[in-house]
């Protein structure tokens, strides 16, 4: 994987942990986000959404599938992709920045 591709996945799991709907970083300190089997708590969905993201997928299409995988993978049930709202805006808005930069 290029430099390049692990600081956008690096990125993307920042957005995750500082959304953090499952609330396992908070109340932490800033800069605890590296504790054992916390650090990696998002991981399943930062390629996806990343990849989702690449391909120009709408803001409704990446929140309903953040809803699917929070709800089937994580048992938060529905609602948490209008709560993604802000997330995917922030990402979309980095990623039309990251994305012309060369890889």
């Amino acid at each position: 994987m290029s430099a390049i591709m692990k600081a956008r996945e690096s990125a993307v799991r920042a957005a995750f942990v500082a959304w953090d709907p499952l609330s396992v970083f908070h109340p932490l300190k800033p800069g605890d986000d590296t504790i054992d089997g916390i650090r990696d708590e998002y991981d399943d969905l930062v390629l996806p959404v990343l990849g989702r993201i690449q391909r120009g997928e709408s803001s409704a299409e990446i929140a309903a599938f953040i809803e699917t995988m929070l709800d089937e993978d994580y048992g938060l049930g529905p609602g948490f992709g209008d709560r993604a709202t802000g997330l995917i805006d922030a990402l979309q808005g980095w990623w039309a920045v990251e994305s012309k930069r060369q890889t």
